[in-house]
């Protein structure tokens, strides 16, 4: 399955207007936290606008009410019944330069600009992987209290941009009934299948014919397949 990400924001922080290499941190942050989120998965991402599952980065679109009054926005939103999500690059930004107590990308006595840039990447990766979960045929971000969660029901958060973020346990049991597991995980030796499936994706019981097998016949494990099988399906 594809996900398509596409960036259709201004690239302007502030009153700042980010270089090429910048727009590339960014960008690349953003596309790694996502594949990092959905690890264990089969979900392709990349940068472009034609896939199953799309995903826009764009700027807020302001509405303007009494005079100055300004709206903003929420960091990101997914319309209903559809595939499609909206991350809002300026929303994030301002979000995490509170995080960071800074005033702007330039400045902050906290953090270097790369940090903050490698900052921002991850909110925005961190954002659409939310998003992601509320399209239609998804619907496993659970807007948990988790702070740490990408299904977190807030990205004010520090986690957000600056640490390791995970799926709550809730979010987590949707996602293997929803989403095809990667190929390569279904391939692995047995040995090495259960600490994948334990750890990243925190599987809490794996049935493994083969494995029942050498339970059952040791020395000759294939003379018992027919009877591991019909222990697995019983398991099952």
């Amino acid at each position: 399955m594809r996900v398509s990400v596409v960036f259709e924001n201004g690239w302007a922080l502030g009153n700042e207007i980010l270089t090429e290499p910048e727009k590339s941190l960014v960008k690349r942050t953003a596309l790694q936290t996502l594949r990092n989120a959905y690890s264990g998965f089969r979900l392709v991402f990349s940068e472009g606008s034609s896939a199953d599952r799309v995903i826009k980065v764009e700027d807020t679109p302001y509405a303007t009410f009494s005079g100055s009054l300004r709206r903003v926005g929420v960091v990101g939103m997914t319309y209903p019944f559809t595939k499609f999500s909206s991350v809002r690059l300026d929303a994030l930004y301002r979000a995490e330069l509170s995080m960071a107590r800074c005033e702007g990308i330039s400045g902050c006595t906290s953090m270097t600009r790369e940090q903050l840039l490698t900052g921002l990447g991850k909110g925005v990766g961190a954002t659409a992987a939310h998003e992601l979960g509320h399209q239609a045929g998804f619907i496993f971000s659970t807007d948990s209290q988790c702070d740490d969660c990408y299904d977190s029901h807030s990205a004010i958060s520090y986690a957000h941009f600056f640490a390791i973020k995970h799926w709550s346990d809730a979010a987590m049991a949707i996602m293997r009934r929803r989403i095809p597991l990667a190929s390569a995980i279904l391939t692995l030796p047995s040995t090495t299948a259960p600490r994948l499936l334990r750890g990243s994706l925190r599987v809490s019981e794996f049935v493994n014919a083969h494995t029942l097998a050498q339970g059952l016949s040791a020395f000759r494990p294939e003379d018992a397949a027919l009877q591991a099988g019909r222990i697995m399906l019983a398991r099952l």
